[in-house]
């Protein structure tokens, strides 16, 4: 028996020029202001998450959506995250995650099984940042 397609019935979506800006949270040291603030000292060191533009607002795509995702900018958010969500992909997926020994002066993980992200933005923005 086929397995249809998830893409049947596609023929009425529209082809559009997506541009975007996209975040992502990407993990920071905390450093609160102890003199507004100092009963924070315990926390001071901690992982704290920070929202960051991770692309060019100005680079374009051209995709096909549902006629329904094209209707206003709240829908086609919507769109892109409900498709996100049931492709089972994160908005940030954290890899190669290691630690500096700077007193060895190299990495507490071994780096032999580094594998670099397959995405096709990869090197835009590994060259461009």
């Amino acid at each position: 028996m086929e397995t249809p397609s998830p893409y049947a019935g596609t023929d009425d979506w529209v082809e559009i020029e997506l541009c975007y800006e996209a975040f992502a949270y990407v993990p920071v040291r905390y450093e609160p202001d102890l003199k507004n603030y100092p009963s924070l000292k315990p926390e001071v060191g901690t992982v704290l998450f920070e929202e960051v533009c991770i692309n060019e607002p100005s680079v374009t795509i051209k995709v096909k959506v549902p006629p329904s995702a094209a209707q206003s900018q709240e829908a086609l958010e919507q769109y892109l995250h409900s498709k996100a969500a049931d492709d089972c992909k994160e908005f940030v997926h954290y890899k190669n995650c290691n630690i500096w020994d700077a007193k060895e002066e190299k990495y507490l993980f071994d780096t032999r099984y580094y594998t670099p992200s397959k995405s096709p933005n990869y090197a835009y923005y590994t060259n461009n940042n």
